[in-house]
This record gives C-alpha cells, sequence and structure tokens, in this order.
C-alpha cells in the first residue's frame, strides 16, 4: 500500500470490476465518482433556493412599499391579497421608527427594515451551511496496488 497526496481537489469514488468473457477475454470496467463536486452541487441547491426564498419574500415587501407609498386601495383584492400576505413578515418591524404619511401615501420605514434584516438571515444562513457542510479540497489518499 502507497501513500500519496492526491492532486486533484475533490473528493472520489473509484471502482473496478473485472468480467471474465468467453474464450479468455476480460472486459475492465472504471467508474469515478466525484464525491466533491456532487457535495458542492448539493451544497450549491440549497444556496439557491435560500436566495430564492429571500427573493420572493423581499419582493413581496416591496410591492407592498409601492402600494403604500402610492396609497393604493386597501379594499382592492390584489392589494389586501399583498398586504395580507406581507403582514406576517413586517408586523415584527412596526414600531421600531414611525411611518411617516401625506396624503394616502405611507413611508413603511418598517418594511424596509424588515426587507434589509431578512437579506441578512439570509446570508448568515447561507454561510452557515456552505460551512458546516463544505470539504476541504487538500486531503491525502491512499492507494492499494493489486496484481492477480
Amino acid at each position: 500500500m502507497t501513500q500519496k497526496i492526491d492532486p486533484e481537489p475533490f473528493d472520489r469514488e473509484e471502482r473496478v470490476t473485472e468480467v471474465s468473457q468467453g474464450q479468455g477475454g476480460v472486459h475492465r470496467e472504471e467508474v469515478v465518482r466525484d464525491i466533491g463536486s456532487e457535495r458542492r452541487q448539493e451544497i450549491e441547491r440549497v444556496s439557491q433556493l435560500i436566495w430564492l426564498l429571500l427573493g420572493i419574500v423581499d419582493g413581496l415587501i416591496a410591492i407592498r412599499l409601492i402600494l403604500k407609498l402610492i396609497g393604493a386601495n386597501p379594499e382592492n383584492d390584489f392589494t389586501s391579497f399583498i398586504y395580507n400576505i406581507t403582514g406576517l413578515f413586517v408586523t415584527p418591524f412596526y414600531g421600531i421608527t414611525g411611518s411617516p404619511a401625506a396624503g394616502g401615501s405611507v413611508l413603511e420605514i418598517g418594511s424596509i427594515i424588515a426587507m434589509v434584516v431578512y437579506l441578512f438571515v439570509a446570508w448568515i444562513v447561507d454561510r452557515l451551511i456552505a460551512l458546516a457542510f463544505a470539504r476541504p479540497s487538500a486531503r491525502s489518499v491512499s492507494v492499494e496496488d493489486r496484481n492477480r
């Protein structure tokens, strides 16, 4: 058994299968699986999901903010739908500051704070997942040479 440093920056799983065929012929099949790449792809998918969810939440809050700024009719079905969905996300941030109003327009500072806080939370969760599940690329590999 020999020890060497693997120069490639990923984990591999190698499997060699030899199948004897008629009249002395041997078919050799070698399968190399890039485990490190598969793991990085899974982490990337989770990261994309986190940022997609943030985009949806922040996008809905931005629509709410615009509707409040233009003084949209809260009795309208679309406006009511947006206010009801986003109310869950912005309610914890009400009362931090006042919301300036003029005429029918309202600038909800709490909504802006909510968007920034959710952005920060998404970034932290994304980084924690990357740190917790990423594997270092440098490592040693044992290779066993077998002769038949």
